[in-house]
């Protein structure tokens, strides 16, 4: 017995016997078949094109956007690396800096006041 496709208005005419192509509810259509139009007959075609393209424009927004975006992050990550880096360098150098300061601090003492040495050169030839 050959089966006829139900017709796109959904008034069930011209069918001979239950197709297999209807579906109880959450069940998948059968693989590959005819295309069968879904949409209600009431169903402007003219404003579901205007509300893909909406759609459209608000997603390329989006993706503008995202890829504006991760631009500048990878550019604050540069600057932050850089920055580290300088960070890195002038914390050694202040290290540096503070062991030399201590280093003088240490024998500024001795070199304040008159050596051993040039004490007991002052008094062996005076």
């Amino acid at each position: 017995m050959e089966e006829t496709m139900p017709s796109p208005h959904g008034s069930g005419e011209g069918l001979s016997s239950p197709s297999t192509l209807e579906c109880s509810p959450g069940s998948q259509p059968p693989s590959p078949g005819p295309a069968i139009s879904l949409a209600p007959p009431d169903l402007d075609p003219e404003a579901v094109r205007g509300a893909l393209q909406e759609f459209l424009q608000e997603l390329q927004s989006a993706q503008r956007e995202w890829d504006k975006l991760r631009t500048q992050t990878s550019a604050l990550n540069c600057q932050l690396a850089e920055m580290e880096a300088e960070r890195d360098s002038a914390t050694s150098r202040a290290r540096q800096l503070q062991k030399a300061v201590a280093e003088r601090t240490c024998c500024s003492w001795e070199g304040s006041w008159p050596g051993r040495h040039e004490l007991s050169r002052r008094w062996a030839w005076d």
